[in-house]
């Protein structure tokens, strides 16, 4: 089962500053970017000299794994803690579009090889309200040599 996960509302647009969203939602991000800020490496791969500039902006709201209890047996308990914080301003989220695209980041962990998670039907409706695509990824632990895996 997945015994801790995060997720990640993120928020971007190619034509619109990050730094308005935070007055529009009334949430503080926990990272963003601007158009023209420089991209992580500050480095274009294909030219040594110029800097590299972010073409888009980006605005992101994470639910860190420390969020998640590991007593979680839905393993979706990051995303549905995104669904709370941005319910109350779920219409003005829709709004956005097509100004800024977003969508939810989710990363589960697994506390062993396989990564059973549970999507209780009340989640869908929480989603359907967001309008938010999600982008998952389960982690597996790779456990013991001597356990039995999904080859045995």
């Amino acid at each position: 089962m997945i015994a801790q996960s995060l997720a990640s509302l993120s928020i971007q647009s190619e034509s619109e500053p990050a730094s308005a969203l935070t007055l529009i939602l009334g949430i503080e991000p926990h990272k963003s970017h601007e158009i023209g800020d420089l991209t992580w490496s500050g480095r274009n791969p294909g030219r040594s000299d110029a800097p590299a500039h972010r073409d888009f902006s980006s605005w992101t709201y994470d639910v860190t794994r420390e969020q998640t209890p590991t007593d979680d047996e839905t393993g979706l308990r990051s995303v549905r803690e995104l669904i709370r914080v941005f319910d109350p301003v779920a219409e003005t989220l829709r709004g956005l579009r097509p100004r800024y695209d977003y969508r939810i980041w989710w990363s589960g962990f697994s506390d062993s090889w396989q990564g059973g998670f549970v999507i209780e039907k009340d989640l869908f409706a929480g989603l359907a309200r967001l309008d938010a695509d999600i982008y998952g990824t389960a982690y597996l632990d790779a456990g013991d040599d001597d356990e039995e895996g999904p080859d045995d």
